[in-house]
């Protein structure tokens, strides 16, 4: 009120008596009570005297006014700050752990069950879905259907690339253009598994393909890891040959659409595995990281490597785990159960899901439908002396 030079007015009480700031110090003026008193004695002389104790009265009282609603004008600030974070939490919580909903089922995806095919997000909003198995037969068929799960349409039901499953498929961001990238054309009912080192190209939606390179200069492979950024460079990582449980460790790179091929490192220092999670951030504070989450290397993982140089050097990350509910440890391994075959998302801001996979649990809990998420890293590096803990998180 000062500040605006707000003048105190009797209506101020009475139009908004929450505004304690308004209130009038005094509501009496002294010459008025003056005159009242005259007036109701019919004499000229008054007791100032009471006067004065009449004034004291009235500015006392409003003193208390005021406090009074002081008081209830901070209470209901806190309670309204406190209704606002309360309700942004919930709002977060609600959006972070809502519901799934099931977009189609059976028929109504219009293509057969299967596992191990290939699914991308395109630009245009539409989901494509490549390839696959049954466990019976392989599938070489194209399928696009609409954001909302509806639509389906075959695009190809014969694609040249022929059936195959534990393939990559990527999109472009910026072209829409689909790249498929390895997978075993054979390794169904008692046929030995065949994997490929082939890449081959669709510019337009998945209807028609290209050969980029019939023979790509790393081992053939299955179950592997693919990523692709916003200029169209494709990295490729790990996998496995189609012997048991050997996997591979090795990083690649492609510059112009798969068709030729450098590496990056042909040892990385994590170990040779497959059906593991490869993704990069688009955003956030480590734009261009690239992930490698748990997979299989004999045994089910559950570690986390990271590299800022584009998949040549890797460091593994370390996480807090809390032990008897008393003391932290730092290990190097996520909270989440080993696990492989799983898929793993980075969005805009560099926040990266990871939902579902297989474990080593018996029964039911074979394959998990948990969803763990893990907020984009810190904005800068800290010095040693500033870190608190040696966590990464």
């Amino acid at each position: 009120r000062r500040g605006v030079r707000c003048p105190q007015c009797r209506c101020c009480i009475f139009m908004c008596p929450c505004m304690f700031c308004c209130h009038p110090d005094t509501t009496i003026d002294r010459e008025s009570l003056i005159r009242e008193m005259r007036a109701a004695s019919k004499s000229r002389t008054v007791n100032m005297a009471m006067i004065e104790d009449t004034l004291r009265e009235d500015r006392e009282f409003r003193k208390r006014q005021k406090f009074k609603w002081k008081r209830r004008w901070n209470l209901c600030c806190c309670c309204f700050w406190l209704l606002l974070i309360c309700g942004s939490t919930a709002a977060v919580l609600l959006l972070a752990l809502g519901s799934w909903s099931l977009l189609c089922y059976g028929e109504d995806c219009g293509f057969e069950a299967r596992m191990h095919f290939g699914v991308v997000f395109t630009p245009s909003k539409k989901i494509v879905v490549l390839g696959g198995t049954n466990k019976a037969v392989n599938f070489g068929d194209v399928w696009e259907g609409n954001a909302d799960g509806n639509g389906w349409r075959l695009l190809a039901e014969n694609a040249p690339f022929g059936p195959r499953h534990g393939h990559a498929l990527l999109c472009h961001p910026g072209t829409g253009e689909l790249f498929l990238i390895a997978g075993d054309v054979q390794g169904v009912g008692e046929m030995p598994s065949k994997p490929t080192n082939d890449v081959w190209m669709s510019d337009d939606g998945g209807t028609q393909w290209y050969l980029q390179t019939a023979s790509a200069p790393w081992l053939p492979r299955k179950y592997l890891g693919t990523a692709i950024n916003e200029n169209g460079v494709i990295f490729l990582a790990g996998g496995n040959i189609g012997y048991g449980m050997s996997g591979l460790n090795d990083v690649w790179k492609s510059e112009d659409g798969g068709k030729t091929w450098s590496p990056l490192t042909l040892v990385a220092p994590w170990t040779a595995r497959h059906s593991f999670a490869f993704v990069r951030l688009s955003g956030g504070s480590r734009p261009g990281r690239l992930y490698v989450l748990g997979g299989e290397d004999g045994r089910r993982l559950h570690d986390v490597w990271a590299s800022d140089d584009g998949g040549r050097t890797w460091s593994v990350m370390t996480f807090t785990h809390t032990r008897e509910q008393r003391f932290s440890v730092y290990e190097e391994r996520a909270s989440w159960t080993p696990r492989a075959s799983f898929p793993a998302v980075a969005d805009k801001d560099g926040f990266l899901t990871l939902t579902a996979g297989a474990t080593d649990e018996e029964g039911d809990a074979s394959y998990s439908a948990e969803v763990w998420q893990l907020p984009t890293p810190a904005d800068e590096d800290l010095e040693w002396y500033e870190r608190k803990t040696k966590d990464d998180r």
